[in-house]
């Protein structure tokens, strides 16, 4: 083309109008396709937000449900150590009953046999010790505890009431224990009551405490202070 068609051209404003519009469509749909790969760019950054997420939430669950498992298999473990303690405390229960039935067996035998090693001194108060019985007395009438029981052993004649208390070693304890029985006793019988502390072994101090309170000690030794 010629210099002068090119500025007849250039002169014609509808030729430069539809130069200029396609020239904006160009930028415009340049822009577009921008905004389409941006809108895009950010659709697939979100998708693998999404997926990451659903990924991360999977593995939660999982180890959710391993937990639960777990605390299932741990709950399981309980019942059984529960139940095993269970059935160990009924154990210890019935061994306690055989053992507090032996023991008591047993103090009985060796009160027993501590009275018949002491069976001649005994005697010289008039005492046969196989006619001596173990009891329990109730405090009737509350000179001490009202409806307290109370094992003892007594020995009772038409003139009064010998009760003792037998120990391997006396102490103040037994003397506190044969005040008790005499106040229980006097309040059930119109009968005098006579206290013997009978021990292999006595503290000098607890004897004289005894003695100074109207109770006969019949000791093999007497321990000093």
């Amino acid at each position: 083309m010629s210099e002068e068609p090119a500025r007849k051209l250039l002169a014609d404003e509808e030729f430069i109008g539809k130069i200029v519009e396609k020239v904006y469509d160009k930028l415009r749909n340049d822009e577009l396709l921008r905004r389409a790969d941006e809108i895009l760019k950010t659709i697939r950054e979100s998708v693998g937000r999404i997926e990451r997420i659903e990924e991360e939430n999977k593995r939660i669950w999982q180890e959710i449900q391993s937990t639960k498992e777990e605390i299932k298999r741990i709950n399981e473990r309980i019942e059984r150590i529960e139940e095993e303690n269970t059935r160990i405390w009924k154990e210890i229960q019935r061994m306690n009953v055989s053992f507090s039935s032996f023991t008591s067996r047993a103090g009985h035998y060796i009160e027993r046999t501590i009275m018949e090693l002491y069976k001649e001194a005994l005697s010289l108060h008039g005492i046969d010790p196989s006619a001596v019985k173990h009891a329990t007395i109730v405090d009737e009438k509350g000179v001490v505890s009202k409806g307290r029981k109370y094992e003892v052993d007594f020995y009772e004649t038409d003139d009064a009431i010998y009760v003792f208390e037998v120990k391997n070693f006396a102490d103040e304890g037994a003397v506190e224990q044969l005040e008790i029985r005499e106040k229980v006793f006097r309040s059930l019988y119109q009968k005098p009551v006579r206290l013997f502390l009978i021990a292999n072994s006595i503290e000098r101090q607890v004897k004289e405490t005894a003695e100074s309170v109207g109770i006969t000690v019949i000791a093999g030794l007497v321990v000093e202070d």
